[in-house]
């Protein structure tokens, strides 16, 4: 199955259940403006409860350094994902992996992505002044032009309807759902979760690039 990053993750119950289905990772919002933002408590009882069962991805925008590393220690955090306009230099100070989100538009282009030294690249929806997740969908044929040797991570409005052809489309390394299995924001809904963790059972076999063992090697 295609490594699947369930992000916008508020409860314990929750996560354990995208762990229970063969999840790749989750995600916490630490974004205040977000309506999926979650406390630094709520967090890190999640995280811990989980006991590394599966790997924590913290999703900051425009953040301060002290703020990631901070935040990174206090949570047990395995990847951070910078999703505002975070520059080539701010992602190279990260210890942690980086996975660096472009929100995709047809102003895009790859010399936008070759500069940055991080681990993989997100590609999201460009909504003007709407920095994080619209839950809507981009022009796929964007994506496939994008020449990178960097894993890809495909974002944006996927939901159980459109994973298979999202991924026929885009060819990505994992995909990143969030609105698409919800009943309210930041509240994942149990069947629509179910049922999208079986449709991509569908994709065969994919490296987890969310492996956090492979990195240490």
């Amino acid at each position: 199955m295609i490594p699947v990053k369930i992000c916008g993750i508020t409860s314990l119950s929750d996560a354990m259940l995208v762990a229970e289905l063969g999840g790749s990772a989750i995600g916490f919002i630490f974004y205040d403006k977000s309506p999926r933002f979650v406390s630094l408590n709520k967090a890190r009882e999640i995280s811990k409860a989980l006991q590394s069962t599966i790997p924590t991805i913290g999703v900051f925008v425009n953040p301060e350094l002290d703020t990631v590393n901070n935040i990174s220690e206090f949570v047990g955090l395995d990847f951070i994902q910078l999703h505002g306009e975070e520059s080539p230099e701010f992602c190279n100070l990260i210890s942690l992996p980086v996975i660096k989100a472009f929100r995709i538009d047809n102003t895009i282009s790859s010399r936008n992505l070759e500069d940055y030294p991080v681990y993989a690249l997100l590609f999201d929806t460009y909504k003007p002044n709407v920095l994080g997740g619209t839950g809507d969908t981009f022009d796929w044929s964007i994506a496939k032009q994008l020449k990178t040797k960097l894993p890809t991570i495909l974002s944006g409005g996927l939901n159980s309807s459109n994973l298979l052809q999202g991924i026929s489309a885009t060819q990505p390394e994992a995909v990143d759902i969030n609105s698409g299995v919800e009943s309210r924001p930041g509240k994942k809904y149990a069947s629509k979760l179910r049922n999208a963790f079986k449709i991509l059972k569908k994709t065969g076999d994919y490296p987890n690039i969310f492996d956090i063992s492979s990195l240490l090697h």
